[in-house]
């Protein structure tokens, strides 16, 4: 049996429904009927969009949205405004998030959500049981800054608390990498691993998935870049899933395009999951357009990007689809004399969260691509299709050109809520120099609904090759 949670509703319009959760999933509950997967349009003290939970069993986090009434937590309140706080106040505040355990109850209006966290080989986790009679307290995770409900009575003296994922993390950094790594670092805070057969040498970057290191092969020495995953949360999962993600990496082998980074290989060795790729001597195109003031011209972009949509029209026809296209996942590499964008990490981020390694992504400590992320992310996250790619893809355009996010955000705003309530500007508005031909192609593949935009990408890139003038 899988990991799974159950979303009992023991109270309100919904009573008697039960919501099963066995994969990675998002759900928001509201009144709106078009956005939210748990709809309470009949409830008046319920917000348009009052929280979002994420789901990765056996995990669960909720965060509320800035609505009017709160959120409760086992009869304490979460969010909401305060007296006298506009909606556009209460939305320009970025909540904490409430990691949720077995037997948790939520509150909002006339409904009460019940959480059963099911786990595989042990079926129901024991429950914390929450007497009306004791109030809760949050207590907030010293390393990652999520809150944790616990017992008022419940003392945490001598030292900072820490949540479970940030122990299990701690625990394996100092018992599990340790045996893995050699004496030489990159930077203060990073260790370099060991990968049989290469010599890793530097760090290149780090991410939401783990670290990217500069190596040389000691069989050819070909400079290649390795990739290491986090797979701390995945502490409690059966190793099937790690032999999964190394079967479906596998597979990106087949996907060979020249403005792909070509995957090499992907191994595990003493717990550490690696992938080799082809190493981009020239770093992000977001780093390397500042060094070249010609990358800098709205046109030159968008040829480099045309390549780009190039690659994605070979690589949806093929079956795959990104999901995390940004600015730092286009590389550039010098071939001769030619600079040649390439789109990196293709397919990764499916498999590493389809294995559970991830996390909780959205409203965990993954979350730096929410701005190039369409709505349909949020409100439909298990079924993306290739047009979230181009919407994305244009907001990596949008953001290089003008150094805005497409969305407008303020500086502390969620950036939740602004994806649910918010439409992209037209980029004209932030950089003028754009050709009104290219900005249209732009606008048109940023529009929120994606019925309204571009559908495939050979019919954006044939758009986008027209405006060039």
């Amino acid at each position: 049996m899988n990991d799974s949670i159950d979303l009992q509703i023991e109270e309100g319009p919904l009573k008697g429904n039960t919501f099963k959760i066995e994969q990675h999933d998002i759900l928001i509950c509201g009144r709106s009927k078009k956005d939210c997967h748990i709809a309470l349009p009949k409830d008046g003290y319920i917000s348009r969009h009052h929280f979002l939970l994420e789901v990765n069993p056996p995990l669960v986090q909720i965060r509320d949205l800035g609505s009017r009434n709160g959120t409760y937590i086992n009869g304490t309140k979460y969010g909401g405004r305060t007296k006298g706080e506009s909606i556009a106040q209460a939305a320009a505040k970025t909540y904490p998030t409430v990691r949720l355990q077995n037997g948790d109850r939520i509150r909002v209006g006339k409904t009460v959500i019940h959480i059963v966290i099911r786990t595989a080989g042990s079926n129901v986790q024991p429950e914390i049981v929450h007497p009306a009679t004791v109030r809760m307290k949050f207590a907030t995770c010293s390393t990652c800054g999520i809150q944790i409900p616990v017992m008022a009575d419940e003392a945490f003296s001598g030292g900072q608390f820490q949540c479970e994922s940030c122990q299990a993390l701690k625990a394996q950094s100092f018992e599990k990498i340790r045996s893995q790594i050699t004496s030489e670092q990159s930077d203060e805070n990073t260790i370099v691993p060991q990968v049989s057969g290469f010599q890793m040498t530097a760090l290149l970057g780090k991410g939401g998935m783990g670290e990217v290191f500069l190596a040389t092969s000691l069989e050819d020495g070909k400079t290649v870049a390795i990739k290491t995953f986090h797979t701390a949360q995945q502490s409690q999962k059966s190793n099937a899933s790690a032999h999964e993600f190394i079967r479906e990496c596998e597979i990106l082998d087949s996907l060979r395009h020249p403005n792909i980074v070509q995957f090499y290989d992907v191994g595990v060795e003493n717990s550490l999951i690696y992938c080799v790729m082809e190493f981009c001597s020239l770093g992000t195109l977001d780093k390397y357009r500042l060094q070249n003031e010609d990358l800098m011209s709205p046109v030159r972009m968008a040829e480099i990007f045309i390549k780009l949509l190039d690659a994605l029209h070979y690589a949806h026809h093929s079956g795959y689809i990104h999901r995390d296209i940004k600015p730092e996942n286009i590389l550039v590499q010098q071939e001769k004399e030619m600079v040649i964008p390439k789109l990196s990490d293709f397919g990764l981020s499916k498999n590493y969260q389809t294995a559970g390694f991830s996390g909780l992504t959205v409203t965990g400590s993954f979350s730096g691509t929410l701005d190039y992320m369409p709505r349909e992310q949020l409100t439909n996250y298990k079924y993306i299709n290739p047009i979230s790619d181009l919407w994305s893809l244009a907001a990596s355009y949008y953001y290089l050109i003008s150094g805005c996010y497409p969305r407008h955000r303020n500086d502390g705003d969620d950036p939740l809520e602004i994806i649910l309530t918010n439409d992209a500007i037209p980029i004209r508005e932030r950089a003028e120099s754009v050709p009104t031909a290219i900005a249209e192609v732009i606008d048109r593949a940023l529009l929120t609904q994606p019925e309204e935009r571009f559908q495939n990408a050979s019919e954006m890139l044939n758009a986008l090759t027209q405006a060039i003038p």
